[in-house]
């Protein structure tokens, strides 16, 4: 289900931005008694679904934009896209933030990221990454697929139909991912 990955490490100074930027209430994903579950910038994008039930400020990080935009160009030139169809335009602005904690104890159930037949790949990069596997891919029969790569600076590029979740953080440690999707736009 990966089809590239790759180690990225990222500065001080950005991780140090993540942290302070998405460990705030704003981007707390709190439960029906308002206890937060986990902390995620997805639901505030222009173009996320917001699943919370609640009116959320839009955020586009335009710092995060900065740091992977080049990053998901060299991919797409890399997997030959702009090779495929040189007149094709992609879009790689939806990217998100997600930190989970071990006090918090939640993770993510199952899903998968091909809401439409024009999105190419999704991708996670491991800024943080406690020591247990927490991300798999689960298969129809309910079984857990762990992949490998999940230490602190993978970045992994995947199918966006497979579906995936997150088992809560069981260190001590922050797990804190970035991740995103590749859309064909024409």
């Amino acid at each position: 289900m990966i089809f590239h990955s790759f180690d990225f490490e990222l500065s001080v100074d950005d991780k140090e931005y993540i942290r302070s930027t998405y460990l705030t209430d704003r981007f707390a994903r709190k439960d029906a008694k308002e206890r937060p579950q986990y902390y995620t910038g997805y639901h505030h994008l222009p173009g996320s679904q917001n699943r919370t039930g609640k009116k959320l400020q839009k955020f586009t990080d335009t710092r995060l934009l900065q740091i992977y935009s080049p990053i998901i160009k060299k991919e797409l030139t890399e997997q030959r896209l702009f090779e495929a169809d040189p007149t094709a335009i992609y879009s790689y602005q939806h990217i998100w933030t997600q930190i989970y904690t071990k006090n918090l104890g939640k993770g993510i159930n199952p899903h998968h990221h091909y809401a439409h037949p024009s999105t190419l790949f999704s991708w996670i990069h491991f800024v943080e990454a406690p020591a247990e596997d927490c991300l798999y891919w689960e298969m129809n029969s309910g079984k857990k697929i762990y992949p490998q790569s999940q230490r602190s600076g993978k970045m992994i590029f995947f199918v966006p139909w497979v579906y995936h979740g997150v088992d809560p953080v069981i260190s001590q440690e922050e797990r804190i991912v970035v991740a995103g999707n590749v859309v064909r736009l024409k």
